[in-house]
């Protein structure tokens, strides 16, 4: 039994058993509450400043595959609404390393383009 089950007196809750059953009035843990709200709403908060709330956006996402240089605009990421930071999904990370590497092996030395040019081109 979690010890931070508590009733409306605050007092721990359990029975002689150590089971939470048959306790009506039951509340879970703050901190419970909290991460319950944040999955059901998706609202996540800033890992770097712990303050902001992150949201969708878009990013300015630069890549250095051996000597290239790709710089790839209105990228969909996640954003914090209080310092700024970018949060890019697997998918859409996978989808620039491929191209990145991509343009190195053609020998490309700067590349500037947009997201969905960047997908579009493979």
């Amino acid at each position: 039994m979690d010890p931070l089950w508590r009733g409306k007196d605050g007092k721990i809750a359990g029975g002689k058993d150590g089971s939470i059953r048959n306790c009506p009035g039951l509340y879970p843990p703050a901190s419970w509450k909290n991460r319950l709200f944040l999955i059901k709403y998706r609202i996540m908060k800033c890992l770097i400043c712990k303050h902001g709330e992150v949201v969708d956006g878009v990013a300015v996402i630069t890549l250095n595959p051996g000597t290239s240089i790709l710089v790839v605009k209105d990228v969909p990421a996640q954003v914090c609404n209080n310092c700024g930071e970018e949060y890019v999904a697997e998918e859409v990370t996978a989808r620039l390393l491929k191209k990145a590497a991509a343009l190195a092996r053609e020998g490309v030395d700067v590349a500037v383009c947009s997201y969905a040019t960047a997908v579009a081109l493979g």
